[in-house]
């Protein structure tokens, strides 16, 4: 999207959106699955290409359609819809990537992860996996042998981040104890606890309480490099 006035459209009906649900630039950014300085630069007036996608995910992430953010006037020019086309007609999604790789170790200390070019994938592929839509995963090369001989370094690993709670017995998550990141396998313990577990035995154990550990997603698929 390159019109002048469709950003600067874009840009206003945006503003208001954003501080009639009182969210955060960044908040909404993570919310529609894009880097967290979309938003910011859009309403900064730092970007002049605004993908037509990037406004879908936004209207998505606010509960409005796409023609509340941009005027269907405003969509419907050759460059848009050569866009729509391109994203749309090729029978993959993008999913949003992230350059700073996951602690399958000594737990990462982070404040935020920050995304890289979305990774192009298959939608027969993603759609063999999970009914979850592709905004809602991430993908993240994990680190360390924590979670050795299931995950290793180096791996790719698909992230449902729609599933924050413990669903599974005995599932791998993506988590966050005491502000320290990684992927750990959990188990309900009982009496409100839960066993965070890596599967290489020389990493060890440990039991906490529920509400010390945040799930940020359920891991549900890897890729490994021959």
């Amino acid at each position: 999207m390159t019109s002048e006035a469709a950003i600067e459209t874009l840009r206003f009906r945006l503003s208001k959106a954003i501080e009639y649900r009182g969210v955060s630039a960044k908040a909404l950014a993570r919310t529609a699955g894009l880097g967290e300085t979309v938003v910011r630069d859009i309403l900064q007036g730092m970007t002049k290409d605004v993908k037509l996608g990037t406004v879908e995910k936004l209207a998505r992430a606010l509960g409005l359609s796409l023609a509340d953010l941009l005027p269907s006037a405003l969509q419907a020019t050759g460059a848009l819809e050569a866009e729509r086309e391109t994203a749309y007609g090729d029978d993959t999604a993008d999913i949003v990537s992230l350059d700073l790789s996951l602690s399958m170790g000594p737990g990462t200390l982070i404040e935020e992860f920050v995304e890289s070019e979305p990774v192009r994938m298959s939608l027969w592929l993603i759609q063999s996996i999970t009914r979850t839509p592709s905004d809602r995963l991430r993908l993240v090369k994990g680190i360390g042998d924590s979670m050795e001989p299931t995950l290793r370094a180096g791996d790719r690993v698909l992230i449902d981040i729609s599933e924050r709670a413990l669903s599974r017995i005995n599932g791998i998550y993506w988590i966050d104890f005491g502000g320290s990141h990684g992927i750990k396998r959990l188990r309900p313990a009982g009496s409100g606890r839960v066993v965070v577990s890596s599967d290489n035995p020389v990493a060890g154990d440990f039991e906490v309480a529920a509400d010390e550990i945040r799930i940020e997603g359920r891991v549900i698929w890897y890729g490994r490099e021959l």
